[in-house]
């Protein structure tokens, strides 16, 4: 075994490779913003021995006054495409693992464009039997009760590869689906089975 560190000061979220090439690692940093006012972002880095070593991908680190962290990664298979998942809403595409990246619009709304917590993909995956079939997860504030923020799960699907997203609904939640608790990582098995885990025990299985 051997370790190896992206900087001294990183916290490192998510790491992915493709199947058919194990030698090419993608790996995203968490960013954190201090009441101070000094932010530390996210940052995308990419290793090409198999993890042995690491470097920040130029021009990809987290925008500091909104996005600030980065908390997923996944790769596709050949054109090496990186989605990159993270804080106010960020869901973007990393062409061939280099910026400047294609940023999604999943048309969820954020209730505080302040906070880069309030809208929050945490994590996305690709099926190893099927990289044209994928998910993302994460939570979106709805409110407070007693001065407790409340956030709901969100779930988007895509069966063409990440051109396009479907957002999910799960059975027996309440508004007709639509309703359950914040969703932090997701384990892809197969095109057709995977699971999604998040607050309050919540454990989801996700078939197509």
């Amino acid at each position: 075994t051997q370790t190896s560190s992206f900087t001294i000061t990183s916290s490192v979220a998510d790491i992915d490779f493709a199947r058919n090439d194990t030698m090419t690692l993608f790996g995203v940093t968490s960013g954190t913003k201090f009441v101070t006012g000094a932010t530390y972002p996210g940052r995308l880095y990419v290793s090409t021995d198999a993890g042995n070593s690491w470097s920040a991908v130029a021009n990809g680190g987290a925008d500091s006054l909104k996005v600030v962290t980065y908390r997923g990664v996944a790769v596709k298979p050949t054109t090496h495409d990186v989605f990159v998942s993270g804080g106010n809403g960020f869901f973007a595409r990393f062409p061939g693992g280099a910026a400047p990246a294609t940023q999604y619009n999943l048309g969820v709304a954020s209730l505080d464009t302040t906070d880069y917590t309030a809208l929050i993909y945490n994590d996305v995956q690709f099926a190893p039997d099927n990289p044209q079939v994928g998910w993302v997860v994460g939570a979106q504030l709805t409110g407070f009760v007693n001065g407790v923020p409340q956030y709901r799960g969100l779930i988007f699907g895509t069966t063409d590869g990440g051109t396009t997203w479907v957002r999910q609904g799960v059975r027996g939640a309440n508004q007709y689906g639509a309703e359950f608790p914040a969703l932090n990582r997701l384990s892809v098995y197969s095109s057709t089975k995977a699971w999604a885990v998040g607050d309050g025990g919540v454990v989801l299985s996700v078939n197509p």
